[in-house]
């Protein structure tokens, strides 16, 4: 491998190559692996069949995999099978090391076991070679997996997945056929027109003479039996028909609501309805929107990182990373500070409405809100991530995605938990990732109601508690980053993600920024700190500076690097400090002020994207390994290729939420409005979708 990616000629290449496996097989130590020795050797000397074909189908350089089609399977059976080698180099230019593949076609009796003797104990690589951009490989050790092919079997995991897609699919058509019935076939749900109108008239009915019939059939469960002071009464002589209609139709009437939250139709037209009336937090849908859309772009070209590397990685870490465009692409993760800022906001702000007009909150109800709302989807998404998705991978990267979704197996509980970001201890261990923000937000949202009573009795002492949690946020973060000497510049570092990046300790400081919005704004009347224009004026430049000077300084890291107190520094302030130059632009907002900002984040366009945010953040991952370890080619860098691969995610992303909104987020909130008693219940579909809206903005 190293002669091919050193030697300039291609026909010295391969003369080289030969020459240099010939040596290996000759000289090494095989023991058990005689036999694939032997093929081997065949293949070299041309005698293996189609032992061409198979040297043409086998990569030639780092990130080559070769032609994994054409050796699977356009060669004789029984003859050659796919490997993918995998091996580790590091630069100067990251922290962790990049994985870097090459693609072999070998003889069908050569193993993964097999082929990593031959590798590993003929080949001494642990003194540092010499590359471009001095990289060097760091790792003695090649990895080989053979037989990508090999598809997870369908046990009962993957059966029990098919099924509840199946009954979910039928739960849906059952419920907009019910609805539809119900839409068209008058006098049904809330009673005929003579039902309605006499029942919710207020002005007296005058009296007329009512023939009621003769019972013939006493026994019959469906004969009404009049009150002689009925017979004159019009009025009650209808209530009882009505009582009785609902009666014979009693069993059926809970089964057909609950049945109707699965109602396409029904859940489509909430989604797309928008409140007329404006709202104070309407800048916060285009800045939940946008925030959403920043996280996949990050994504985007970190999961196309890693593991899979490109194939012009040589040239990204010399001229791309560098650029001060390229930087808001890790700068990605302070989206996920201002999704804690808006949650914590949101929640405190509700609260501390509801504690003013109420005097009290339901705590018990306050909890099981949050976990019936966001559990069920979660776990259905994870349960198809675990069982449902390993039968859609096949390629040479398919063993990666089974090792990925194996952590699930065994750890999928903490997600249930929502203890995740804590167990397993390492980052690269925990089941679904990018959960993590499910987990700490989950942590953080049963600590506010200390916060929130805090207030609601001594607000001085709330007030020093928020500043005194904050200075200790910044503290932690400093003793962590000097002690274990963390970057933040790597998003594949295992050691920052697992110490510092989902850790509490080290993301609370926009949540309690959030909590302190909540303390100025919650009253009816909250005073405006920004009415004055100079104080506008101040806020937005230093706002805009902040803003840049977190997302796009980074340059000078990858330019020449940064030293320790640097790399401290931005640890610490960072987030902090971008979080409130974001809660700086939405304050003012809330009074009105920001013109242009707050009238584009205030469009009535980002309603419906706002309220699928969530499931689009649960699935968005999922879509891009479905889509990139079914690869069977290293990826190419060029903006156009990102940008293209970027709005394909993003498409996706909201259309699969949408689905697993209709499947489930949305059902789940209908049959928690339809049984809580503390959900008000309405028949006009705008006032339900303003209530929808008014709870999304509570579950962020």
């Amino acid at each position: 491998v190293i002669v091919l990616r050193t030697t300039r000629y291609r026909s010295m290449r391969w003369r080289l190559c030969i020459t240099a496996l010939a040596c290996m097989l000759a000289c090494g130590t095989l023991g058990e692996v005689h036999q694939c020795y032997d093929s081997l050797h065949q293949m070299v000397m041309g005698s293996y069949p189609s032992s061409l074909w198979m040297f043409d189908f086998t990569g030639k350089s780092f990130n080559d995999l070769g032609n994994y089609d054409e050796c699977e399977k356009n060669l004789p059976p029984n003859t050659a099978h796919f490997c993918t080698v995998q091996s580790d180099i590091k630069s100067k230019a990251t922290v962790a090391p990049l994985r870097v593949f090459v693609g072999m076609c070998v003889p069908l009796n050569c193993s993964s076991s097999d082929l990593e003797a031959i590798f590993n104990g003929s080949a001494n690589l642990t003194s540092p070679i010499p590359l471009p951009l001095n990289v060097s490989i760091t790792s003695s050790y090649f990895g080989v997996h053979c037989d990508p092919t090999v598809g997870v079997p369908w046990g009962p995991a993957g059966q029990a997945a098919m099924a509840l897609i199946i009954i979910l699919v039928i739960l849906m058509a059952a419920g907009t056929a019910l609805d539809l019935f119900h839409e068209r076939t008058p006098g049904r749900g809330a009673g005929s027109a003579e039902t309605s109108s006499l029942l919710s008239s207020s002005a007296p009915v005058p009296y007329q003479p009512v023939t009621v019939p003769v019972e013939r059939n006493p026994s019959s469960h469906l004969s009404i039996r009049p009150h002689p002071d009925e017979l004159g009464n019009p009025m009650s002589n209808l209530a009882g028909r009505v009582h009785e209609e609902y009666k014979v139709r009693g069993t059926f009437s809970k089964f057909s609501q609950g049945l109707q939250c699965f109602s396409v139709r029904k859940n489509m037209t909430l989604l797309l309805t928008i409140p007329e009336a404006s709202n104070p937090l309407d800048s916060l849908n285009g800045l939940r929107v946008i925030m959403m859309m920043w996280v996949i772009m990050g994504h985007t070209l970190n999961y196309m990182l890693f593991p899979f590397n490109f194939d012009n990685i040589l040239y990204i870490l010399r001229h791309v990373i560098q650029n001060v465009t390229f930087q808001l692409v890790p700068a990605a993760e302070f989206a996920v500070d201002v999704f804690l800022f808006l949650s914590a906001f949101l929640v405190v702000f509700m609260v501390l409405r509801e504690l003013k007009q109420k005097g009290r909150v339901s705590w018990a109800l306050y909890f099981f809100h949050r976990v019936w709302r966001l559990t069920p989807v979660y776990a259905f998404i994870m349960f198809m991530y675990a069982a449902l998705t390993p039968h859609m991978i096949s390629g040479p990267y398919s063993y990666l995605y089974h090792l990925k979704t194996d952590l699930c197996d065994a750890n999928w509980w903490a997600n249930i938990l929502y203890i995740n970001n804590l167990y397993p201890a390492r980052a690269e261990d925990q089941c679904m990732g990018w959960t993590w923000y499910m987990a700490i937000d989950f942590q953080f949202y049963c600590f506010a109601p200390v916060l929130i009573m805090l207030y609601y009795r001594y607000p001085r002492i709330a007030w020093a508690t928020i500043g005194a949690l904050v200075l200790s946020s910044i503290v932690i973060n400093v003793s962590v980053a000097s002690v274990f000497q963390l970057s933040p510049m790597d998003p594949n570092d295992d050691e920052y993600n697992t110490l510092l990046y989902n850790k509490p300790y080290a993301r609370n400081g926009p949540y309690l920024i959030g909590v302190a919005m909540a303390f100025l704004l919650h009253d009816k009347d909250p005073v405006d700190y920004t009415r004055h224009k100079v104080v506008r004026f101040v806020g937005y430049t230093t706002s805009v500076i902040v803003v840049i000077a977190c997302t796009l300084l980074t340059f000078s890291y990858f330019d020449y690097g940064w030293s320790q107190a640097e790399n401290i520094s931005y640890l610490a302030l960072s987030r902090i400090g971008f979080t409130l130059a974001i809660a700086f632009v939405i304050y003012s907002t809330f009074h009105g002020h920001g013109g242009i900002v707050r009238r584009f984040l205030s469009m009535k366009l980002w309603v419906p994207f706002t309220r699928l945010t969530f499931t689009a953040y649960l699935v968005h991952p999922v879509i891009m390994f479905v889509l990139n370890y079914n690869s069977a080619r290293v990826f190419h860098y060029s903006p156009i290729e990102v940008a293209i691969r970027y709005l394909a995610n993003l498409i996706l992303a909201f259309s699969v939420g949408l689905m697993m909104y209709l499947m489930v987020e949305k059902p789940t909130a209908n049959l928690e409005r339809m049984f809580m008693p503390h959900k008000a219940r309405t028949n006009n579909r705008k006032e339900e979708a303003r209530q929808d809206l008014h709870q999304e903005r509570e579950n962020l």
